[in-house]
């Protein structure tokens, strides 16, 4: 997985510890979570060549 420069990205994306009034139950744990699974299950029916 690529690294990011976390200051840079924090700066650049308004604050990533920011609330979402837009959306009072977002949670950036589940948000990675979903990432996750979501990218696993790509890889795990990914059709060798």
């Amino acid at each position: 997985m690529k690294d990011f420069d976390l200051k840079l990205l924090d700066q650049r994306s308004y604050g990533l510890d920011r609330t979402y009034p837009e959306c009072p139950n977002y949670s950036d744990d589940f948000t990675q979570q979903a990432i996750e699974k979501h990218l696993d299950a790509l890889l795990n029916h990914r059709q060798p060549q």
